[in-house]
């Protein structure tokens, strides 16, 4: 006798003298598995997708601590990217499902311990993201005027817990540290004509400021060679497009420069070499090796108009204040940035590392902003967490999502197992597909480990009916649910890009609420 193990059922093939005989067992174990999901991001989304998908009776409840969902796709993505929000449609499906349920304004680790979920369902994932971007480490960081790219996104996105940041945009040049698609969407947007910004998700109040801002130039900054630049294809060709003409002017590309000169020839060489290193290198690096030598050999643009720079080869180490000055409108007391000069080590196919030229002189920038754009870090959001600090994700026992046992493990057998998903278990890397990708493998570890440990008759799966509600209230949290395809909205802060639902928050409410958070923190 051969057992085929399926959700919700088990078909059983009876092999003998006879022709096959299949019988349908149905399931005696816990028939409806309560899963919570913490955070309400892409990779929660997902996961949560594939979940109701693929087991008929499984729950989902999903924590959020922000009053509203969709976390980095709401606040994190490029506004002048609707293509990409629209995945919005497809989450919103699934919070129709009545075996779906999100509850927002609910920090885990603070105003309910990850072990109260573990005991109240039958499987605890951890999607929560990466939440803290990466600092420089130098002398000057903390300056006013030097701001993170996770900052700065998220207020032209509108996140109202940025609704009091609005960064000096009075200056001539912007340094943004990093070479990655975060960094490009930065430049793009400060570069952006006032016309093009106002068919965007942009509000109101911020299309005000970024019209408002003398900034002519973008500066790009990357340690390495473009050969190990992290933008793709996409946002780079998107860039060289933009059009920065205002109103009765002639259309006008964006410039784009190379720094050094002759950077691109000395990164990926000439003739045979070049040839042999474009036959060598992957399809996606070698389009993009291809583009960006393209643009290498066109004539460089108009000096006076707003033009962005790549400089390769450059790492910040100190940022100088600017001198005093009368002038008390200035936000920023940002000045120079203080940069050292870098080699790659070995062949242009193979140069990964780099080391400082201490025999050269360093480079002062003259900028009037500092943007860190260098990437993200997890956080730890419960002490029980097991959690790698260094690299700054979940620690996991494998690699489809499993998290680490803790120095002292649970020994309450009604104690579910932890999952990570996302940002929170492999680093912030990658684009919304990987996302979905790294779901869907999540998702499917554990359905499996669900339909095992209820053929077992594992405690930890059977009876469990989730958090009751009335614990948090009792503690003066103030939920926010969302009831199928309901969904908070803003107002007083220019029109909602996800117009998706009937209940609103006015921003002061929403205000209220996150100082309310800060507070309880």
């Amino acid at each position: 006798m051969v057992f085929k193990m399926l959700f919700g059922s088990v078909s059983v093939l009876v092999v003998g003298n006879s022709l096959p005989v299949f019988a349908k067992v149905v399931r005696t174990y816990a028939s409806r598995p309560y899963v919570c999901i913490v955070g309400s991001g892409p990779s929660a989304f997902y996961t949560a997708q594939y979940l109701l998908r693929h087991h008929s009776s499984l729950l989902v409840d999903m924590y959020e601590k922000l009053p509203a969902p969709f976390g980095l796709v709401r606040y994190g993505v490029a506004p002048d990217h609707p293509e990409v929000k629209n995945v919005i449609n497809t989450f919103t499906e699934v919070a129709k499902s009545p075996r779906f349920k999100f509850i927002g304004n609910v920090t885990v680790g603070v105003d309910v311990r990850l072990r109260e979920l573990q005991r109240a369902y039958a499987s605890v994932i951890l999607a929560y993201g990466a939440s803290v971007d990466q600092h420089l480490n130098i002398p000057g960081e903390s300056l006013p005027g030097v701001i993170s790219a996770k900052d700065l996104v998220a207020w032209y996105n509108g996140s109202p817990s940025l609704s009091d940041f609005i960064p000096d945009l009075d200056c001539d040049t912007v340094a943004v540290v990093g070479i990655g698609n975060v960094a490009i969407d930065v430049a793009r947007i400060l570069l952006s004509s006032s016309n093009r910004l106002k068919n965007t998700d942009i509000p109101e109040p911020v299309i005000s400021v970024l019209s408002a801002s003398r900034i002519r130039r973008v500066i790009l900054i990357g340690r390495r060679g473009p050969l190990q630049a992290a933008f793709t294809l996409k946002e780079l060709r998107e860039l060289s497009r933009l059009d920065i003409s205002e109103n009765g002017e002639s259309p006008q590309l964006l410039p784009l420069n190379f720094l050094p000169p002759q950077i691109m020839q000395t990164a990926v060489g000439s003739g045979e070499q070049l040839t042999k290193l474009l036959s060598e290198l992957p399809r996606p690096r070698r389009r993009l090796t291809q583009f960006l030598l393209q643009l290498a050999n066109e004539q460089p643009g108009n000096p006076a108009s707003k033009h962005c720079d790549f400089l390769f080869l450059r790492s910040p180490v100190r940022i100088i204040a600017r001198e005093p000055s009368a002038d008390c409108s200035w936000k920023s007391a940002v000045g120079k940035l203080e940069l050292s000069v870098n080699q790659l080590i070995g062949s242009p196919s193979e140069q990964q590392q780099v080391q400082v030229l201490s025999d050269v002189p360093r480079e002062l920038l003259d900028c009037g902003l500092v943007v860190r754009s260098i990437g993200y870090r997890s956080v730890q959001i419960d002490q029980d967490l097991p959690f790698d600090h260094d690299r700054g994700v979940i620690k996991s026992k494998d690699a489809h999502g499993r998290v680490a046992d803790g120095d002292d493990g649970p020994d309450d057998p009604l104690t579910c197992p932890l999952y990570c998903a996302g940002w929170a278990k492999r680093g912030a890397v990658g684009v919304i597909v990987d996302t979905s990708l790294d779901a869907r493998d999540v998702a499917q570890t554990v359905l499996l480990d669900l339909a095992s440990a209820e053929l077992k008759g594992d405690p930890y799966v059977v009876q469990k009916n989730g958090l009751a509600p009335e614990l948090l209230q009792a503690r003066g949290i103030v939920l926010s649910p969302i009831s199928q395809y309901e969904c908070i909205c803003l107002q007083g802060y220019g029109p909602s890009p996800f117009p998706i639902g009937n209940v609103s928050m006015p921003l002061r409410n929403w205000r209220a609420v996150h100082l309310e958070n800060l507070e309880r923190n």
